[in-house]
């Protein structure tokens, strides 16, 4: 972080929502909770993570930790030229090297912020690549070991997450806190570089001179946002290749404030340097246009989300975007059924409860829902096979009218 010329800063502070960026942190890179930590509850917007996502992690995740390290090893491969993270630290991504046909590209999650309150006040994203990301403590898609694993012998692109605007920033913003006079005490500049880190992972790709036959890009959580904007671009670059694109737990973004909070990392800006998104007006970026307009330019590519109906992460986020009382089963049926209007061919796999994020867990092998094993749903994505959607049953109810699925301010 970097303080700009002006009056005295004052300590960030880094409670409540400090143990709130812990846990989430844990959770999106499958790493365990400990137990020890209590639930954070942000002042104002009512809600407490921590409860739901401990009980729905740590007992297998624990159950996990005695079994041996992988028996390949990582590589960190620093960032180029003009990559970074939020507060001025460097930026790295992660490598493991398989076999050079079938790649998979893993856009870590780690929150989001965009106003002096969750950049510098209550900081609710991560702002560097630090002791969080550890290749050594793999579980669910990246439990490279695993025979059953859909990805077992893949070569493995890892990019971590340090700039709080979902993978598809490139500004430099400065966040004013002011006192209760409205006097200005702290000045903190933030650089929303995320564009620049992922693109530097994936010239990594493009340098190395494969020519893969399959592709798939996870994104967790706020990696699951620029998902369909990278997929559609491999798909550009690898044009033989079968493209997937996996969102996990991000589906529920339906809110009114989301083109403004995203206009924040001029995310437009990335976007329109695309000739895809050529012409898009910042107001009209949302989650569900992003992956429109990616499937216009790119239609092979198959698009898929997994997602919980009552994920408690994404209920903190809503909350925190203006959404009172959010149902991220109803935010999310709504979300689905406007993206299908222009990608009919949209998987989604939605599960019960408040879990955020699975891929990247040892749930991944033991989740069912409506019958179906998620592992096995996403080894016949991934190996070009029909699936149907699974869990739609949990968001039918959403689908009826009944007024709008959530109020704002």
């Amino acid at each position: 972080m970097s303080l700009l010329p002006g009056p005295e800063p004052r300590r960030r502070q880094r409670v409540p929502f400090a143990a709130a960026v812990t846990i989430m942190a844990a959770v999106f890179m499958g790493s365990a909770v400990p137990a020890r930590v209590v639930a954070a509850q942000g002042p104002d917007i009512g809600v407490s993570i921590g409860a739901s996502i401990l009980d729905s992690t740590s007992a297998s995740q624990r159950a996990d930790d005695s079994r041996s390290a992988p028996s390949i090893a990582w590589r960190q491969i620093p960032g180029g030229p003009g990559t970074g993270c939020a507060e001025g630290a460097p930026f790295s991504y992660f490598v493991h090297s398989g076999d050079p046909r079938r790649v998979l590209v893993v856009l870590d999650g780690g929150g989001a912020c965009w106003n002096p309150f969750t950049c510098v006040e209550h900081p609710t994203f991560t702002a560097a690549v630090d002791s969080t990301v550890d290749p050594g403590r793999l579980y669910g898609v990246l439990d490279l070991d695993r025979a059953d694993n859909p990805f077992h012998g893949f070569t493995v692109v890892r990019v971590p997450y340090c700039t709080g605007d979902v993978h598809l920033g490139r500004r430099d913003a400065v966040y004013q806190v002011t006192d209760s006079s409205g006097s200005v005490t702290q000045r903190v500049a933030i650089h929303h570089g995320g564009n620049a880190n992922v693109e530097d992972a994936l010239r990594w790709m493009y340098r190395s001179g494969s020519d893969p036959s399959v592709v798939v890009v996870v994104g967790l959580s706020a990696g699951a946002v620029a998902t369909p904007f990278y997929a559609a671009e491999l798909a550009r670059h690898f044009g033989r290749a079968r493209i997937v694109s996996l969102g996990d737990g991000a589906g529920g973004y339906h809110a009114g404030n989301v083109s403004r909070t995203l206009s924040a990392w001029n995310t437009a800006g990335v976007l329109r340097a695309d000739s895809w998104y050529r012409g898009m007006d910042s107001s009209h970026v949302t989650t569900e246009t992003i992956t429109a307009r990616a499937a216009r330019g790119a239609p092979r590519v198959r698009y898929a989300q997994v997602n919980a109906a009552e994920d408690s992460v994404q209920v903190m986020f809503l909350k925190l975007l203006g959404v009172k009382q959010p149902r991220v089963d109803s935010l999310m049926a709504v979300s689905f059924r406007e993206i299908r209007r222009s990608v009919p061919g949209l998987r989604t796999y939605t599960t019960p409860g408040p879990m955020h994020t699975v891929l990247t867990r040892p749930e991944f092998y033991t989740v069912r829902a409506g019958g179906v094993s998620l592992r096995d749903w996403v080894a016949a994505l991934v190996a070009g096979k029909p699936v149907q959607n699974v869990g739609d049953a949990l968001l039918q109810r959403a689908l009826q009218p009944r007024g709008s699925p959530g109020s704002h301010d």
